[in-house]
């Protein structure tokens, strides 16, 4: 199965202390990946390094669809970064599952930045058997190498197992750049 996937973020400071966050997606065949998905998120700095921050995300795949809720609390100390998301997750017509991520992260020059994450919990995911809920177990590393102050090269390394059904294991190259 290959899928192609397109997608886009936008950050859009609303005030000194507000940020929305517009996102989506979309994929060509979507045996795997979804049709399309859309989400909002919105974040606060709350002062003394901490930011609070909440999201809904829709997603739709070829059988069904999932709604996604978060809550975040990051604390920023110098140059690093740590946080914690809470996921609650519903296909349509099913209970909502939640899942937990921890993440470390350090900044450096510019757009320079490495990144360690881990989660567990429940997710819904589409395969060839149709929309299911299952035990996850997710490990990543990304980091970015800032080139200029507006571009840099990104590299992802990602490991899920998804429950009894399969283990995925990505490596994404790419650029980031800022307009």
């Amino acid at each position: 199965l290959a899928d192609v996937e397109a997608a886009f973020l936008a950050a859009l400071p609303v005030s000194d202390h507000w940020t929305l966050t517009l996102e989506g997606s979309g994929a060509s065949a979507a045996d795997v990946l979804p049709e399309w998905s859309a989400a909002a998120t919105l974040a606060r700095v709350l002062g003394g390094g901490w930011v609070a921050s909440g999201s809904w995300k829709e997603t739709r795949y070829t059988t069904a669809g999932v709604a996604t809720a978060t809550a975040g609390i990051e604390r920023y100390l110098g140059n690093y970064r740590f946080a914690y998301t809470a996921f609650l997750s519903r296909p349509d017509g099913a209970a909502w599952s939640p899942t937990h991520r921890i993440t470390a992260s350090w900044y450096g020059e510019g757009l320079t930045r490495l990144e360690v994450g881990a989660a567990r919990g429940r997710e819904s995911e589409n395969t060839p058997a149709g929309l299911i809920t299952s035990d996850v177990r997710n490990a990543t590393f990304s980091g970015c190498l800032g080139i200029t102050p507006s571009w840099g090269l990104t590299l992802d390394l990602e490991r899920q197992r998804q429950g009894d059904l399969y283990t995925r294991k990505a490596i994404r190259l790419g650029a980031r750049v800022f307009f």
